[in-house]
């Protein structure tokens, strides 16, 4: 079991596929590859938690200062890659400050988690961790459940001479209304067009004066992209405003 916080300012753009090998070419003077990544990336795989009226998808939509989000994700370095195990994540956000918490979890106690075959009281082993506490508080209360996997690919950076200064481009962005591991995503649909990329901005201080200069110069607009969001509004578009009004 491991333990990871991490309290952290985001900022994410909307960019093309070109625009995305520029701005890594300019930056690339400037960054160097995440050493946990191969050359060309590496898949991350993640399913998202939330009520029956999707209370966390509304909080998003509704644009709350504060909100949260529960996950369990795996990072995967190439298609075939089996990790042993994933991690169940919370991710808290208070306007751009992000505070993410991490549990690692074994593969098997995921795969009954995420399946509702496992009572979250036999987590005890797990229990002490304040990620799984936080867990099974919203699963007693809001009765939380799988509602989307999601699996995209990412290309890390990290600022050269500043410290956990994190650049992500993340693309090919799939959904899948699903809450099965180890699911076959050739064929899923994409929910963000596979043209646009989603850069992001990850630091824990503030941002160089060269590379606000660089965004402004080259005209990228700040957006409030979520996943997540995306992949709900792709997958539940239907019944989404029934869901909401049950």
């Amino acid at each position: 079991m491991r333990l990871a916080r991490k309290d952290r300012f985001e900022i994410k753009y909307l960019i093309s596929f070109q625009q995305k090998q520029e701005i890594v070419d300019t930056l690339m003077r400037f960054a160097e590859l995440d050493k946990n990544s191969p050359e060309h990336g590496y898949n991350v795989f993640s399913i998202y938690y939330d009520t029956h009226n999707f209370r966390f998808y509304r909080e998003k939509i509704e644009g709350l200062e504060k909100r949260v989000k529960f996950r369990i994700r795996s990072y995967k370095k190439s298609k075939d890659d089996d990790p042993n195990g994933l991690f169940l994540e919370i991710k808290a956000k208070d306007n751009f400050t992000i505070i993410k918490d991490r549990c690692f979890l074994p593969h098997d106690i995921c795969s009954r988690l995420i399946s509702d075959n496992i009572d979250v009281e036999s987590l005890s082993d797990f229990a002490d961790h304040y990620v799984v506490k936080k867990f099974i508080y919203y699963h007693k209360r809001w009765h939380i459940k799988p509602v989307a996997a999601i699996q995209y690919k990412r290309l890390p950076l990290m600022l050269k001479h500043y410290h956990n200064f994190r650049i992500t481009f993340d693309h090919s962005i799939k959904c899948m209304d699903t809450g099965m591991l180890n699911v076959d995503f050739s064929n899923a649909e994409y929910c963000l067009p596979s043209r646009l990329v989603v850069l992001e901005v990850k630091f824990n201080d503030k941002m160089p004066l060269w590379l606000m200069n660089y965004i402004k110069h080259h005209n990228l607009t700040q957006r409030r992209v979520s996943k997540y969001a995306l992949a709900i509004e792709h997958l539940y578009q239907k019944r989404l405003q029934r869901r909401i009004m049950t």
